[in-house]
């Protein structure tokens, strides 16, 4: 590794532990014309985290990994590998993203804001989807949900399996699922808020909560297959 492992170490010696898998899993994987770029990428996404501070990184993960329910976290590194790998690809597009720390989102690019959430217990997407909106419509950011509804994008992942293949109903994201089979948020979200029995949606603009787009973990991972940065690039544009 380059400048990773120094970076990562001290406070937060489980990057420096990750940093060995992502060099030969999330790294070595890559095209070999690309694998330089992901090395710089990843190096910085380290040095900001640690620039974060302890504290601040714990808050920031309490966003990040997502309770659809009373579950205890067993490791303060759970889902922090994902992330990692998430943020060093977004990193290559768009080098200026901040991190939030808003219960809206948690994750700031140069023309939006996106949220990304970590299921710690493969929930299925449409759970996830409505937990966070419920989260929102009953939280203290409701007015800006009310007239704004989701953030742009909503990345997901370890999500139940089964839901990330192209002919599963479950599957919301708009990428690995054909066009003419992906649901239409427009219809599905407010049809199945407003009926729910908690009611999450109601006095929300429903054509501002049609609005959101989902991207699943594997989409975005995938990305670093391709043979060259201008793909890659081209690529992270479409699924971001």
């Amino acid at each position: 590794m380059s400048g990773t492992t120094a970076v990562a170490s001290g406070t937060y010696g489980f990057l420096e532990e990750y940093a060995e898998h992502m060099r030969r899993f999330f790294i070595g994987q890559a095209h070999v014309g690309v694998r330089d770029d992901l090395q710089r990428s990843m190096d910085e996404v380290a040095r900001r985290i640690v620039e974060m501070g302890e504290e601040r990184f714990a808050e920031y993960l309490q966003l990040y990994r997502y309770l659809t329910g009373d579950v205890q976290v067993s490791s303060p590194q759970l889902g922090v590998r994902d992330l990692w790998k998430w943020l060093s690809l977004i990193h290559l597009l768009e080098p200026e993203w901040q991190f939030t720390e808003s219960e809206y989102s948690n994750l700031e690019l140069q023309s939006e804001f996106i949220h990304l959430l970590y299921s710690l217990r493969q929930d299925p997407m449409r759970d996830l989807v409505f937990d966070f909106a419920e989260r929102m419509a009953k939280g203290h950011h409701r007015p800006v949900f009310k007239t704004h509804g989701f953030p742009r994008r909503l990345v997901l992942g370890n999500t139940y399996r089964e839901d990330v293949r192209e002919d599963d109903d479950e599957n919301l994201c708009e990428h690995c699922r054909p066009a003419q089979q992906a649901p239409l948020f427009h219809q599905i979200i407010p049809d199945i808020g407003h009926t729910d029995s908690r009611g999450i949606l109601q006095g929300v603009d429903p054509n501002r909560v049609g609005e959101v787009r989902i991207t699943c973990h594997d989409c975005l991972h995938d990305v670093r297959t391709l043979p060259d940065l201008d793909a890659i690039l081209k690529r992270l544009g479409e699924v971001i």
